[in-house]
């Protein structure tokens, strides 16, 4: 499941939709981290920063 949703959060930043890309990524990430799956966080965390960049939002939406 993290496979598929990070790739298309992948899919929708090179779309350049950055508020999918961010829910995409960071679905993608939470799963990874709740099943332990390493690889997959290795791999889509680094992006979900990227986007978070991107969009300016440095602080994180942990708070909203």
């Amino acid at each position: 499941m993290s496979i598929s949703r990070g790739t298309l959060g992948l899919l929708a930043l090179l779309q350049g939709d950055l508020a999918r890309a961010y829910a995409q990524l960071h679905e993608a990430v939470t799963i990874a981290m709740d099943f332990n799956f390493q690889e997959m966080i290795g791999f889509w965390q680094p992006l979900l920063g990227y986007v978070t960049l991107y969009t300016g939002d440095v602080v994180g939406r942990a708070g909203s």
